[in-house]
């Protein structure tokens, strides 16, 4: 059970196996699918690892092609940034913080984990934060590397649910398409794949025409 917790396939809930005498019978392609899990989950439950620098050095190369891999991947999924795109309560977040407000820990956490979700860098995610009257550097850049699991922690952190938003009363300023969605990745996915289009020119014809710019 322990192996498969983290796997959310139908085919491994113990309910669709074939169970006999207390064992659950696997074939050999699953067999090499848990082992997999199992090691991932051991080596991100032990981070950080001290990896001596000469097979730092050695793995440079495929660890540069690994991350490249998956900047590419959340580039394919969310593409460039748009914060015309950001649905309602992350636009306050940010606007808070324009106006000098100082968010809760709710606000900090939810905001950092959505840009941190669309792709944008610890970096740019803290000069968001630069306005804020109780602006810490080294706090915030630490605050930043937790949640999104790059400052030695195993765990990467996402954007709560639209529930939990309303829950921590986050959720503001809705409309029409925030009562078609449940997460704010969700809108933002849908606001991205709308292009603006312009309203098409009405046809001119007899009772259509345009006006005469002389006539008053």
């Amino acid at each position: 059970m322990e192996l498969v917790a983290p796997l959310h396939d139908d085919r491994f809930r113990l309910i669709n196996r074939r169970v006999e005498k207390g064992f659950v019978a696997i074939n050999k392609n699953e067999r090499y699918e848990l082992l997999r899990e199992r090691v991932r989950v051991m080596l991100r439950r032990d981070l950080p690892h001290r990896v001596p620098k000469d097979i730092c050095e050695r793995l440079a190369p495929c660890a540069a092609e690994i991350k490249a891999a998956y900047q590419e991947q959340m580039l394919r999924q969310f593409g460039k940034v748009e914060e015309g795109a950001f649905p309602p309560c992350m636009k306050a977040l940010i606007a808070a913080l324009a106006a000098g407000v100082n968010l809760t820990h709710a606000g900090r956490f939810s905001l950092t984990a959505f840009l941190h979700n669309i792709g944008m860098d610890s970096a740019g995610i803290a000069a968001l934060y630069a306005r804020s009257p109780d602006f810490d550097v080294e706090k915030t850049m630490y605050q930043v590397e937790h949640i999104t699991g790059r400052g030695g922690t195993s765990t990467e952190y996402t954007t709560p649910a639209c529930a939990a938003m309303q829950t921590t009363g986050l959720c503001v300023h809705r409309d029409p398409l925030c009562e078609k969605v449940s997460h704010p990745l969700s809108y933002y996915k849908v606001k991205k794949s709308r292009p603006f289009r312009p309203a098409p020119a009405k046809p001119r014809g007899p009772g259509n025409e345009a006006p005469d710019p002389k006539t008053p």
